[in-house]
């Protein structure tokens, strides 16, 4: 009698519950594992810890090969058990270990066994397990692929280890520079590790750093590999951005030599000189490290600049590290291309005053409205306020004005939205920042100007309303009720929004551009503000799709390596008028996001929508590489547009007034969780009849 999943949650119990157990003795080829890796499995029962990565159960090779491991379990009979297969790296330091997860099965089903006091649900080979009477065993075949022939695995995530890159490239100038060289001369760096311990310290760690490999990105060629350091390291050459990485508990007891080899008259390379890094010179999380390069003779010749981003892993949090569900790098095709409500409505604050949305942006009235007419996804920007609480507002400042008693004119300042609290940015009197294109430029920092609120000349001036604004311009705030106020949480949001409406989270972080200093302000750590909004995410996202996206390279790259649920796009502006060039290489061109998206995994890239709109082909190239396209831009607002991007077989178009440009629909979530709905109905009728025929139920 085959026993099927039951889809009643009340009968998801562990054996400690009522169930009794039977051994499955289950069993995977695992080719191509190196040294020290070893396979565990992760699941949804007890004795497969319950999903937590740290509870896994490793899994031992069988005599006869060692691509097959195995490992008995004790598993609930009656009941579907759900898991799935990772490969991991144990790294001790002192008396703990930790988890370096490599790679893990990510099919959208996991793999499922349901067995009975006799068997399975299909015919199975029991084994003796001495001890222990009589094993189910299971075969599982190739790790990564599923008996329906699904295939999917992925790289692991940063679990009981930090991440360091060390990057090389000529984003501002050229990295190398020699003195004793012509500059115009071939090079080949390489990295490695050794151990470092002070004089002032008693105990000293061993350094448990990860053999080092390199990412190149080659702009001339429209490729990224992850190559292994050969003798002499990697050839750098200037079109490249390399990226040397590592991984370890800690990087405390961690330096770095970095050898520099130059190109010799007989194709081969020569040593150059020696530079180093030591631990004290990685305090922050990001950086710039200006080496001096000696030569052998330990004379000073030059130097060899990197940049740098150390990764950690999200503490204390155990429901990110849960192997259960892994969309990261999952796209499913829908029956039609998404549209997603830019902000919700739309842009509050720019463009023609007939055509604002009837919302101000990104306020929960503003993203219910959009869902309501249809958006799949709603777009909105996340950053943190100066107590560390995420919050719904795009523009990285506002304006506010201070006034004098008696006076009619008040001076109008920016400040940084993180430099204020929750609490500050809902009761102070506040200006949107597009008040200072009004007004024109002046000197200083403040602007005086004719205040239109009649407060301003009381000698008794009331205390500040939650909800209002002060001064001219665009207001902050329309106000159609608590729904309606800016500076909406991102815990409110997500209990405010229907559920199956999907939240594109665009992560608000400063990327510096050429030429203008606007984006260069101190901003909050790239690690602690992913923690805080992951966090979140986590907590109250529950089955809600969720999509993550940014501008900066290295926070996508944060928000990849720091979970392996949800999906992460690198924006890009593609340096489209009217947009600056971007300081970092990787957030130039599309060749460049697509590179960088594909180096670091990510599900794909946001682009500007005005160079696909120039030139079509450009659609193809992004597509064919297996990246997800979504666009973004003021030319999305146009249903000519929309429709062309769509046809062209972009994935997703973001856009303004989308009450205005399409006709109500349905969300493509709701529509196909109903759809999945009908089908389980359809599957349980089924069972009851084909157990009832056979006289079981």
């Amino acid at each position: 009698v085959i026993i099927m999943a039951d889809s009643d949650p009340r009968r998801r119990k562990s054996s400690s519950d009522g169930f009794s157990c039977r051994l499955a003795s289950l069993e995977v080829r695992v080719p191509g594992l190196a040294p020290r890796e070893e396979v565990r499995v992760s699941g949804s029962v007890p004795s497969l810890g319950q999903w937590a990565v740290a509870l896994s159960v490793p899994l031992s090779p069988r005599e006869r090969s060692c691509d097959v491991w195995c490992v008995d379990v004790s598993v609930p009979v009656d009941l579907t058990v759900e898991y799935r297969y990772l490969v991991v790296q144990p790294i001790t330091t002192g008396d703990k270990t930790a988890l370096r997860v490599l790679r893990r099965e990510t099919t959208i089903h996991p793999r499922q066994i349901c067995l009975r006091e006799t068997g399975t649900r299909e015919a199975k080979e029991e084994v003796d397990t001495p001890g222990t009477g009589a094993a189910v065993l299971i075969q599982d075949g190739l790790f990564g692929e599923l008996a329906s022939g699904e295939k999917a695995e992925d790289e692991g995530w940063l679990l009981g280890t930090s991440e360091l890159q060390l990057q090389l490239h000529n984003s501002e100038s050229p990295p190398i520079r020699i003195d004793t060289l012509p500059d115009a001369q071939r090079y080949s760096v390489k990295v490695q590790s050794m151990n470092y311990c002070a004089k002032t310290e008693d105990v000293c760690e061993v350094c448990q750093c990860s053999a080092i490999r390199v990412k190149v990105l080659d702009r001339e060629q429209g490729s990224c590999e992850v190559r292994e350091q050969g003798e002499c390291g990697w050839p750098y050459l200037p079109h490249q951005f390399l990226e040397f990485f590592t991984e370890a508990p800690h990087f405390t007891y961690c330096a770095f030599i970095v050898d520099l080899f130059s190109a010799a008259g007989s194709g081969g390379w020569e040593g150059v000189g020696r530079a180093s890094i030591l631990p004290q010179q990685l305090t922050a999380e990001a950086g710039t490290l200006i080496l001096t390069v000696f030569s052998p003779q330990l004379l000073p010749i030059g130097t060899i600049t990197f940049t740098y981003l150390l990764v950690h892993p999200v503490r204390d949090y155990p429901s990110i590290h849960r192997t259960h569900h892994s969309y990261a790098n999952y796209w499913k095709k829908h029956k039609r291309p998404l549209d997603v409500g830019h902000r919700g409505l739309g842009d509050s604050y720019h463009g023609k005053e007939e055509l604002k949305p009837s919302a101000t942006e990104n306020t929960i009235l503003s993203l219910k409205r959009a869902g309501a007419h249809g958006a799949d996804y709603v777009e909105f920007d996340v950053q943190l306020t100066r107590d560390l609480v995420p919050v719904v507002y795009h523009d990285f400042f506002v304006c506010t004005t201070l006034a004098r008693k008696g006076f009619s004119s008040a001076e109008l300042y920016q400040v940084h939205v993180h430099e204020l609290t929750l609490s500050q940015l809902c009761h102070l009197k506040l200006d949107h920042s597009s008040l200072l294109e009004t007004l024109g430029p002046s000197s200083g920092d403040a602007t005086p100007y004719q205040s239109d609120s009649p407060y301003v000349s009381s000698d008794e001036t009331p205390p500040p309303t939650p909800g209002t604004h002060w001064g001219r311009g665009s207001p902050l705030f329309i106000d159609e009720g608590p729904e309606s106020k800016t500076f909406p949480t991102l815990e409110q949001v997500f209990k405010a929004l229907p559920r199956h409406i999907g939240f594109n989270i665009e992560v608000k972080y400063p990327v510096p551009e050429q030429n203008d200093s606007r984006f260069h302000f101190p901003y909050f750590e790239r690690n602690m503000m992913a923690d805080i909004i992951l966090k979140t995410v986590y907590k109250h996202a529950h089955r809600r799709k969720i999509i993550f996206s940014c501008f900066d390279p290295s926070m996508c790259t944060i928000l990849r390596r720091k979970q392996p649920k949800y999906p992460v796009l690198f924006l890009s502006t593609n340096m489209a008028p009217p947009y600056a060039t971007p300081v970092d290489l990787r957030a130039r061109t599309i060749w460049d996001a697509m590179m960088f998206a594909k180096a670091e995994k990510l599900l794909g890239i946001n682009l500007n929508s005005t160079p696909l709109l120039q030139d079509h082909r450009l659609v193809e190239a992004v597509t064919s590489t297996g990246l997800v396209l979504f666009t973004w831009g003021r030319d999305n607002n146009d249903f000519g547009n929309i429709a062309l991007q769509k046809k062209l077989g972009v994935a997703a178009v973001i856009y303004d007034r989308i009450t205005h440009l399409i006709p109500p629909q349905r969300n493509m979530f709701e529509e196909e969780e109903e759809e999945e709905s009908r089908q389980m109905v359809e599957i349980r009728v089924h069972r009851t009849e084909s157990s009832a025929e056979f006289g079981t139920v």
